[in-house]
């Protein structure tokens, strides 16, 4: 039985293109309205996943997570960078050095958590809805270089200037706190920039041409 004049029928012998998405083409059969183009029944994985590789559950729980460790970790540089340390001038140095300790030693265990977090989910998200790193538009493999190098800077962080700038205050050495605090801001200068870039990419990326 031939298609109506109102609707043709795309077979699977023809690809869907669903690249400008992120994903590789694909072939289903489609039902097309002529008059208008709209298509009908678009594939589960343009959106999510499709069931060989993966149940749209998975890969939903994967991008909260992913979402969730991006705003903890940029979140809280963006409000201790461009907030908090600013306001900390009318302290006293003794006083603004202690509690930058606190806060970063409060903080860095939240990123941490974020960072383990942003991995696990965003292998599991390549593997469950582009079906591995072939199928990854351009700007997965941008998340994840500019995100390996946020994490190597903030692990250099961590056991450098951040280790240095606790024992210096516990043993109230403020000149030697100060020095290490700015090495900090200058991680996090760096690091902040790169993580909302990321956010950006991340945002859009799939909307790429």
């Amino acid at each position: 039985m031939r298609p109506s004049n109102a609707v043709r029928t795309v077979w699977d012998a023809e690809a869907i293109d669903t690249s400008h998405l992120g994903f590789r083409p694909i072939q289903k059969i489609a039902t097309i309205h002529a008059s208008s183009g709209f298509i009908r029944g678009i594939p589960k994985n343009i959106v999510l996943s499709s069931p060989e590789r993966g149940s749209p559950l998975m890969a939903a729980l994967a991008f909260a997570l992913h979402i969730l460790g991006a705003v903890v970790w940029v979140g809280g540089m963006c409000a201790i960078y461009i907030c908090l340390r600013p306001a900390l001038v009318t302290l006293e140095p003794p006083q603004r050095l202690r509690l930058m300790r606190v806060t970063f030693q409060k903080f860095f265990p939240w990123v941490w958590t974020a960072v383990l977090l942003l991995l696990a989910s965003g292998y599991s998200m390549v593997f469950i809805v582009f079906g591995g790193f072939a199928g990854a538009g351009l700007h997965v493999h941008l998340m994840q270089g500019i995100g390996w190098l946020m994490i190597a800077l903030f692990v250099w962080l961590f056991h450098g200037p951040w280790l240095a700038f606790k024992s210096a205050v516990d043993a109230e050495d403020w000149p030697r706190a100060g020095t290490s605090l700015d090495r900090i801001r200058q991680i996090i200068s760096i690091n902040l920039p790169l993580g909302l870039i990321v956010v950006l990419i991340g945002a859009s990326g799939r909307f790429w041409g």
